[in-house]
């Protein structure tokens, strides 16, 4: 083999090599590069923005706040009722289970005064108040009901079934989560609702 040949055989390999390594180099300094932009996009979030938490209607977190019409389409605000414990129920009119719970939950709502406990009622029958202040008043519930006849507050708590029901500490924060329904006229339930009380 001439010396010419021998110097190409040899040259082949290193020039791959060269060129496997230059691509190597160039795909390190592109992602060094994107990662760079990646800390500075981060890094310009204020401290306010990354603290804020988003909105959820979990337990530990405080409550969403909504507003929605009464059965005297009067406002009723959930943050304005702040300083009392409240039981927040999702239900509808068409729901067993509900009819069930709800003379329940007019006993529960006799033994504590307004002052220290609310129960707000989201219905989310589409005909609203129509079909709503009938029910209320065939059961003889004297608690508020408000009207969700477009699911708006049920998606804000990812509500997917009726009832659910949420209990909100003194300070706006959800203590307690329950789906399905449940009666409220017991002893624990009483004993529940007093300890929310006294404990804020």
């Amino acid at each position: 083999m001439s010396s010419s040949c021998l110097d190409q055989t040899l040259a082949l390999p290193s020039r791959r090599a060269f060129l496997t390594l230059s691509w190597l180099c160039f795909s390190l300094l592109v992602a060094i590069f994107l990662g760079a932009c990646n800390l500075a996009g981060e890094s310009t979030k204020t401290p306010e923005q990354s603290a804020k938490p988003e909105a959820k209607a979990t337990i530990g977190y405080p409550a969403p706040d909504f507003t929605l019409l009464d059965l005297n389409g009067e406002p009723r605000t959930l943050s304005k009722e702040r300083g009392k414990v409240i039981l927040l129920n999702f239900w509808a009119t068409w729901c067993t289970p509900c009819r069930i719970e709800m003379p329940s939950m007019q006993s529960l709502y006799s033994v504590f005064n307004r002052s220290d406990f609310e129960i707000l009622t989201v219905s989310s029958d589409v005909e609203g108040i129509s079909v709503v202040k009938p029910f209320m008043d065939e059961l003889h519930l004297t608690f508020p009901a408000l009207i969700d006849a477009d699911f708006q507050v049920d998606d804000l708590y990812q509500v997917r079934s009726v009832p659910a029901t949420f209990l909100i500490d003194r300070e706006g924060v959800i203590t307690h989560r329950f789906f399905g329904a449940r009666m409220w006229n017991d002893q624990a339930s009483n004993e529940l609702i007093r300890k929310l009380i006294q404990s804020n």
